[in-house]
């Protein structure tokens, strides 16, 4: 009987199948029975009729092992949703299969946003939001921050409001070229190169993809991204976690952070999302549906 269905799915066009265990016989039925098909098929208490409502995509992996799309099984995963998307132009946004570092998993890819081909890294909301922002973002990725307080994730978030990410020492693996941070309170960037990934300081180069805060500062973008791991403590920013800046240099962190991904709640500077680059601590859109912030590669 196995057999006899196995013939179904092999036909896209089967209705029904009917197998008879006396004569192991098998018909295929590429049309809806009718009530008189049906009482013939039972004159013979053998014979067992088998009605498929629903079909099989002929894309998707079928009971003899054939091919499915890449991404949609843990079987025929993408090496990231960038390789996903050029192997299927018309994927949607949503759960894949990736494989990375010797270990296969699902993500959430963006196949929308500037080009797509996106893969959700990290997803988190705040600890305080209000009007004017404090504490920190939560929880953060296990990458080198010293001085973080708040719960460390190594789960994949599987959408934007899953709040996890993806283990960090995999991030340089699923994508180096560029990063895209979201935001319900500031402006979407994208950022070439892969100084996030590394964690190490360097210039960027960005633009913006959305605009969500203050529209008169749509012209503003960061230019330095710092991992602050090395710096001392003492400093306001120090070992707290990176920051994207429109300044360049240590002593201006402060006052040119325009996203601060904070990882302490220690009362002191606070996780600037600020779409003039300024550090403001209610920089920020201070009404949003939900507060939250993502960050993509590519």
């Amino acid at each position: 009987m196995q057999d006899c269905a196995r013939q179904r799915f092999e036909s896209t066009e089967a209705k029904s199948v009917q197998f008879c265990t006396e004569s192991r016989m098998c018909t295929v039925f590429s049309t809806e029975l009718t009530s008189s098909d049906i009482e013939d098929a039972q004159v013979d208490s053998s014979c067992i009729i088998m009605r498929f409502f629903c079909d099989m995509p002929a894309d998707r992996s079928n009971t003899d092992g054939a091919a499915s799309n890449l991404g949609d099984s843990e079987a025929d995963p993408g090496t990231n949703c960038t390789d996903i998307l050029q192997s299927r132009p018309e994927a949607e946004s949503g759960v894949y299969w990736i494989s990375t570092g010797g270990q296969a998993f699902q993500v959430f890819c963006d196949m929308d946003s500037d080009g797509g081909g996106w893969t959700l890294v990290w997803s988190y909301n705040f600890t305080n939001f209000g009007p004017e922002l404090t504490g920190a973002l939560t929880p953060r990725p296990n990458w080198t921050v010293s001085e973080g307080d708040v719960p460390i994730s190594i789960t994949p978030p599987l959408n934007e409001t899953d709040f996890n990410a993806v283990d960090f020492w995999l991030w340089s693996s699923i994508g180096n070229q560029q990063f895209m941070v979201k935001s319900t309170i500031n402006n979407w960037v994208v950022c070439n190169g892969s100084s996030l990934v590394d964690f190490t300081a360097s210039p960027l180069n960005c633009g913006i993809v959305k605009i969500v805060g203050n529209s008169s500062c749509s012209d503003i973008v960061p230019i330095q991204f710092y991992d602050l791991g090395a710096v001392n403590s003492s400093h306001p920013f120090g070992s707290k976690g990176p920051v994207l800046t429109t300044g360049i240099g240590l002593s201006i962190v402060e006052t040119s952070a325009y996203y601060y991904f904070r990882a302490s709640t220690v009362e002191g500077v606070c996780p600037a999302h600020d779409p003039c680059g300024t550090g403001r601590c209610d920089g920020h859109k201070p009404d949003p549906d939900m507060p939250y912030g993502n960050i993509y590669i590519r």
